[in-house]
């Protein structure tokens, strides 16, 4: 990356995408597991949140530990750009994490995503709604043997119909001919399944 861009990157501060941190440590990883939760992003060590580069010491197993410990603390494993640039006779590391394609990636157990510049700890359902998004599915696609089609608000249906039909100009039968027509070889309204 040229130093003019990390420059303006660290100017502009932190965001969804960029964290600023002073040294390596377990926060770093739970950036990037956020990140990789969300769009990806970076996380620059050796920058502290008021922007100022104070640099990081490194020695030549440095870049390798760490590289390891991001490995060994996410599940699945992240796996992370590593580069180190010198500014102003300053050494900082800049790692960059991809959006990761099937979410939601761990830290030691626990699950994070990137909420504008600050890292939000996953509830168990958000966990698996991040979950099935990636697999491109929902709990609206899981029957509910609890319920039945009785359950089902037929008002809202037929609005629905209603509105579509207007907008169509075509007829689309009754409820449920309509909601089993548009929902595939079954339909799932409101997690009830209709056979």
């Amino acid at each position: 990356m040229i130093i003019e861009k990390i420059k303006k990157i660290i100017a502009d501060g932190e965001n969804g995408n960029i964290e600023l941190k002073l040294s390596f440590s377990d926060e770093v990883i739970i950036s990037l597991v956020a990140m990789a939760n969300f769009k990806g992003g970076r996380v620059i060590v050796g920058v502290g949140d008021n922007k100022k580069i104070s640099g990081v010491k490194l020695n030549s197993e440095s870049l390798v530990h760490w590289a390891n410990e991001i490995k060994n603390k996410t599940q699945p494993f992240l796996s992370v750009d590593i580069e180190k640039h010198i500014i102003d006779k300053k050494t900082i590391v800049i790692f960059e994490v991809s959006e990761f394609p099937l979410k939601p990636v761990s830290f030691k157990g626990r699950f994070y995503v990137r909420k504008n510049n600050a890292n939000h700890l996953l509830t168990l359902q958000e966990i698996s709604e991040m979950y099935l998004r990636t697999k491109n599915s929902s709990w609206d696609f899981y029957p509910n043997k609890e319920k039945s089609l009785n359950d089902l608000d037929t008002e809202k249906i037929e609005k629905v119909k209603i509105m579509i039909e207007k907008n169509l100009a075509v007829s689309l039968g009754d409820n449920f001919s309509f909601l089993r027509k548009y929902s595939g070889s079954y339909a799932i309204y409101g997690s009830i399944q209709i056979v």
